[in-house]
């Protein structure tokens, strides 16, 4: 079974209720013809279905813990700051500056919490359809089998010695740029999904996870850009892309 960016972009439609009724039809039609294609509108349903809520609910859990933490070392601070004023102006500026510096550089914990309903790792759509004997299906189906399970630390080393001689070099980047970012590490998640083409394959699952991606790590007009941008291609990602930018930019 052939690889199919279109046949990807059909399921995403079809999660979206944005199939036409024909589309509709040729959609369920082959979901009865074609038991790959069956597997693989299962394996979609684990992002636009929300299977995986508690990974979602547990990232809020966390997020909202440090919210709590965070406050309430805030009204800690304050009462020391106020007596150290008592004592001394220059300490209590000192400590100004340094909880101003903070509260800059950290990620507001709102963001956190948009970034946790909007992200989810995509799901694996090559394993099912890479199934020949040759040596190079065998690494990917090990790769993805790896990124299935969630051991993303071993996944992101097995794509890459992947990237090294495969033909799935978009592919592969892709879900590299998410297994990093299951795992916190999203400036260099950044930097696998630059290295895509972005006219290639998972060009628009690209630029939704660089705008995840862009939250996370606070560039807010790159990721208001690139939000705009999914708006206008009107791709499976455009309904995502609007809600986000109606809660994070109201008008």
């Amino acid at each position: 079974m052939v690889f199919s960016a279109k046949k990807i972009e059909l399921i995403e439609r079809y999660y979206n209720e944005d199939l036409s009724p024909e589309e509709y039809e040729f959609f369920m039609e082959q979901i009865l013809k074609d038991s790959d294609f069956a597997e693989e509108v299962k394996q979609f349903n684990f992002v636009f279905s929300g299977i995986d809520k508690a990974r979602a609910n547990e990232l809020k859990n966390q997020f909202i813990n440090y919210e709590q933490q965070h406050l309430d070392e805030t009204k800690k601070s304050k009462l020391i700051n106020f007596s150290r004023f008592k004592i001394s102006l220059v300490a209590t500026f000192s400590i100004f500056i340094i909880s101003s510096a903070y509260l800059f550089l950290c990620p507001s914990p709102s963001q956190d919490l948009l970034y946790a309903d909007y992200f989810k790792p995509y799901p694996n759509v090559i394993a099912p359809v890479t199934r020949s004997l040759n040596q190079e299906s065998g690494d990917v189906f090990l790769a993805m089998n790896k990124y299935d399970t969630k051991n993303y630390t071993a996944a992101i080393s097995a794509f890459d010695e992947l990237l090294i001689h495969t033909r799935l070099q978009n592919e592969i980047l892709f879900y590299k740029a998410v297994a990093l970012m299951a795992k916190g590490s999203h400036s260099e998640a950044k930097i696998q999904l630059e290295l895509m083409n972005e006219n290639g394959e998972f060009k628009n699952q690209r630029k939704w996870y660089l705008a995840l991606v862009s939250l996370q790590l606070d560039e807010l007009q790159e990721m208001q850009t690139l939000l705009n941008d999914i708006v206008s291609d009107q791709s499976s990602y455009s309904v995502y892309a609007t809600q986000l930018l109606n809660e994070f930019f109201p008008n």
